[in-house]
């Protein structure tokens, strides 16, 4: 009977060489099999990421877009009431304008901001303070943040109407 020696070569570790190729081959296997399960994983939950951030962008546009549009809505409601109207009255701005406020479309407050010439300034103040607002002057900020009568100017753009008027307050 032949001894294991004989018949099989030896490394120097003791093992026979054909043992040693099978750990070899089972180590690089395993090894090839995580890396191609690892990058296989990996572009599956990048293509998962991708698919969410997309579905969120596409939301956060479409939100984005709408809010947009009902204030587009309301810009061209309001010309057309202004349009129609000889004068509008204050109450009238606020019948009209409550009823985009009440739909909860997004908007805290709707104004109506006139063109004042600088030479109109004096017979605008008096109007406004005839149509129920009796301390009514054109103003603005000074450096230190107070409000205090405006300077002279050529053009005035006050704030006229305001639906609500309350927390909307200079």
């Amino acid at each position: 009977m032949k001894t294991r020696s004989e018949n099989e070569r030896v490394t120097k570790g003791g093992q026979p060489f054909p043992g040693r190729l099978a750990v070899i081959i089972v180590v690089i296997s395993g090894l090839g099999l995580s890396l191609a399960l690892f990058f296989t994983t990996r572009a599956w939950d990048d293509a998962q990421f991708q698919i969410a951030f997309t579905r969120e962008s596409r939301q956060a546009v479409s939100f984005l877009k709408e809010g947009i549009d009902n204030g587009l809505d309301v810009l061209h409601g309001l010309k057309a009431f202004h349009q129609s109207s000889e004068e509008v009255a204050r109450q009238e701005f606020g019948i009209f304008t409550g009823h985009y406020l009440n739909r909860g479309i997004g908007l805290q407050a709707v104004e109506w901001i006139p063109f004042v010439p600088g030479s109109e300034r004096e017979r605008f103040e008096k109007a406004a303070q005839r149509d129920g607002l009796p301390n009514y002057r054109l103003t603005e900020r000074d450096d230190t943040g107070h409000m205090v009568r405006a300077g002279q100017r050529l053009a005035y753009y006050p704030v006229y109407y305001l639906e609500p008027l309350i927390g909307n307050e200079a």
